[in-house]
C-alpha cells in the first residue's frame, strides 16, 4: 500500500494536499500529515497550532503535529550546530515509523527548519522515490537574488554540519531534496524538470471544507463580494480610511465586503475599530473562500498572487498606502493583477469586473 507525507507549515499547504489528494484519486493509499505550528511574528517566537485545521483531517490517516524552535543566529556558530542537530533529532523521533514512505509533499526548501525535515527524510529513507515540490505562491517565480557572501557563509556551514542537498542559495527550487515539481504555471516556474500541473482549486472543492466551518452563513458565489485581504506590513492608522472608503465603494454596488486578517494581525482591535463588517476566521487560508465571484485586494500578499493565476479577480492596492507595489513589473509582467493608484480607478476596476 502506497504512502504519501505531506509536509505543511501553513493553513494553505494542508487545503492544497487535499486537493493533491483528491487529484491522484488514489483509494488505497496512506496519507500522513507533518504539521509545523503557525508562526505568530516575524521572529517565530510565539506560534500558534490553530484547531481549525481539523477540517482537513479525514483526508489523512495521521497528523503529526511539530512544534517550531527559533533558531539562534547565524552568528553563533557553536549554537547553530546544536540547534540542527538537536531539531534533526526531535523531527527523527517524530516521524521515525515514517520513513517508510513512497512519496514526500513540501511546499518550502529554503526555510532552515524545512530543510532539516526535508533533508532528514531524504537521507534516511529507504523506500522514498517521489520527492516533489509544490508551488508555493509569489516566491516560487521569483528570481530573488541572495548576497554572494551569504551563499559561501551557508555554502561551508551546510559542508560543516554534514547537511546534504542543503539550499544555501536560500532561493525556492535551488535545492536538490527534490525530483519533482507542481506548480500553477510550469511555463514560469523557478523549479527544475519535470514540472507538473497544479490542480486547480475549484469552487465545488472548497466549498466542502466551508460547509464544515462553525457559524457559516457565507452563500460564496452566488454573487460578486470582496475579499479584503490583511497583511503585518503596515499600521492600522494607516488601514482605517482605506477601508472604510473601499467598504463605502462597494456598498454602493451591493457588493459584500469581507475581511481575511493576517494570523499575525490582532482580530479584536480591528473587530472593535470596524463592528459592523464581516470577518473571515483568520485561521482559514484566504483560498479556501476563491471562486469566480471573487475580487481581491490587498498589498504584500500572496493570496493576490494565486487568485490571479486561478482565474479570480486581484488588485494591489499599494499605492493607496503609498507603498511599494506588489509584483515587479520586469518579473511578474504575465501577472494579471492591477496596480490601483486611487479610489475612483478601484470603483472603475469594480463596476467593469462585475458589469
Amino acid at each position: 500500500m502506497k504512502k504519501n507525507v505531506f509536509l505543511c507549515h501553513r493553513p494553505y499547504h494542508i487545503l492544497r494536499s487535499c486537493s493533491l489528494i483528491q487529484h491522484f484519486k488514489e483509494s488505497d493509499s496512506i496519507n500522513i500529515l507533518v504539521l509545523f505550528d503557525v508562526p505568530m511574528s516575524d521572529d517565530c517566537v510565539a506560534n500558534q497550532r490553530f484547531e481549525t485545521n481539523s477540517i482537513y483531517y479525514d483526508f489523512f490517516k495521521e497528523v503529526l503535529y511539530i512544534e517550531r524552535k527559533q533558531a539562534p543566529s547565524y552568528k553563533y556558530v557553536g549554537k547553530l550546530f546544536e540547534y540542527c542537530r538537536e531539531r534533526r533529532s526531535y523531527f527523527c523521533q517524530r516521524i521515525q515509523k515514517h520513513l517508510d514512505a513512497d512519496s514526500l509533499y513540501f511546499f518550502c526548501d529554503d526555510e532552515l527548519e524545512m530543510q532539516l525535515m526535508i533533508g532528514m527524510i531524504v537521507e534516511r529513507s529507504k523506500t522514498l522515490s517521489k520527492r516533489v515540490l509544490v508551488d508555493e505562491g509569489a516566491v516560487s517565480y521569483d528570481p530573488i537574488t541572495i548576497p554572494p557572501k551569504v551563499v559561501v557563509y551557508w555554502y561551508l556551514m551546510a559542508r560543516l554540519f554534514g547537511l546534504k542537498g542543503f539550499n544555501y542559495k536560500w532561493k525556492y527550487g535551488s535545492s536538490k531534496y527534490y525530483n519533482l515539481s507542481i506548480a500553477n504555471r510550469p511555463d514560469k516556474a523557478l523549479f527544475r524538470q519535470p514540472i507538473t500541473q497544479m490542480p486547480p482549486l475549484t469552487n465545488d472543492f472548497c466549498e466542502q471544507f466551508r460547509k464544515r466551518l462553525p457559524n457559516n452563513s457565507l452563500n460564496i458565489g452566488a454573487q460578486y463580494y470582496f475579499l479584503y485581504i490583511g497583511t503585518h506590513d503596515k499600521p492600522i492608522e494607516k488601514e482605517i480610511p482605506v477601508i472604510n472608503k473601499l467598504h463605502d465603494i462597494l456598498k454602493k454596488h451591493n457588493i459584500p465586503f469581507l475581511i481575511k486578517l493576517h494570523p499575525v494581525q490582532n482580530e479584536r482591535e480591528y473587530k472593535e475599530l470596524f463592528k459592523d463588517y464581516f470577518f473571515l476566521d483568520k485561521s482559514y487560508p484566504v483560498e479556501l473562500f476563491f471562486s469566480e465571484k471573487a475580487i481581491l485586494g490587498g498589498t504584500i500578499s500572496s493570496s493576490l498572487f494565486n487568485a490571479s493565476i486561478q482565474g479570480c479577480h486581484s488588485m494591489d492596492l499599494s499605492p493607496l498606502y503609498k507603498m511599494t507595489t506588489l509584483f515587479r513589473p520586469e518579473q511578474f509582467n504575465w501577472v494579471d493583477v492591477p496596480v490601483i493608484t486611487s479610489f475612483n480607478q478601484f470603483e472603475q476596476m469594480i463596476v467593469s469586473w462585475i458589469e
